[in-house]
């Protein structure tokens, strides 16, 4: 079976409880987690808490084997087209996170494009593409020394939509770069009858994306799994929204580089538990009803 890495909301968890949680994962059969952005921004922020982070995971016989990298308006792969000077720290910054997620044991770590720059100034796609190109030159390799897959998100915006990465992960042809498929993000931007785009802040307009998974399916190497009705970004349990699951499933596991998969649930907003996150998934990798 496909290795399945579990997102948990963290941010608002007193550490002495986080070894509870742990337990509760290996209890429900799943051993294999996230290190969630929200970790991370702790760990680059305070670097002992690693320390005491992966005791606990070890007292629980659990791990990470899977990032969520940093992320936030100046972090996204793309930046700097308008701002160069933040180009220098974001490199900087995903770099040593690439380091503290590999000594932890982790496969992959999601990256963005980054679309603020396009969404409240109006940067054209193309400038952030580029951008984005000049920052892999530099950070694949960086990848590669930390023996860690870099992996490019498609997201709910025009530069981080399945149309503007396929030109990037064809002309990056390297195993420790690829595609870590949202299906909920490409779900979201698929056209319906009646379904309208809305207008960004600058005034543009967010472009649908049709067939992201055939378009990305070569690269992918991990996936976030989560539902939506179509309407916006909701992080639902399967079932709770519209997406097909039986189809997207056999089609995720014919993917040539597949890795892992990642449920990235909101638990917390939607009231999911740790047993009905796990159960709903390991049943989804059975091809039995969620």
């Amino acid at each position: 079976m496909i290795p399945l890495s579990c997102f948990y909301s963290w941010k608002n968890l007193p550490e002495e409880r986080i070894p509870e949680v742990f337990a509760e994962f290996k209890a429900n059969g799943c051993r294999e987690l996230v290190l969630t952005s929200d970790l991370l921004d702790r760990i680059m922020k305070e670097p002992a808490f690693l320390l005491r982070l992966m005791r606990m995971a070890e007292s629980q016989s659990v791990c990470f084997s899977e990032a969520h990298g940093i992320w936030g308006p100046a972090l996204g792969l793309g930046v700097g087209a308008k701002f160069p000077s933040l180009i220098p720290p974001m490199r900087a910054a995903h770099k040593q996170a690439f380091a503290f997620c590999a000594d932890i044991g982790c496969r992959t770590y999601t990256i963005h494009m980054g679309a603020y720059e396009h969404i409240y100034f109006g940067t054209g796609v193309e400038s952030i593409a580029a951008c984005a190109k000049n920052a892999l030159h530099e950070l694949i390799p960086a990848a590669e020394k930390n023996k860690i897959v870099l992996a490019l998100e498609n997201n709910c915006d025009n530069p981080g939509n399945a149309d503007a990465l396929a030109p990037v992960f064809h002309e990056f042809p390297s195993p420790w770069f690829g595609c870590c498929f949202d299906v909920g993000h490409a779900h979201y931007l698929k056209p319906e009858p009646g379904k309208k785009p809305f207008l960004y802040e600058c005034g543009l307009e967010q472009n649908f994306c049709e067939n992201s998974l055939e378009k990305l399916s070569p690269h992918i190497v991990t996936a976030h799994l989560h539902d939506n009705d179509g309407t916006g970004d909701w992080h639902r349990l399967p079932g709770r929204g519209t997406i097909d699951w039986k189809p997207l499933i056999r089609a995720l596991k014919q993917c040539p580089r597949l890795l892992s998969l990642q449920p990235e649930v909101d638990m917390t907003g939607n009231q999911v538990s740790v047993r009905e996150l796990v159960e709903t998934f390991q049943a989804l990798l059975r091809n039995r009803k969620p």
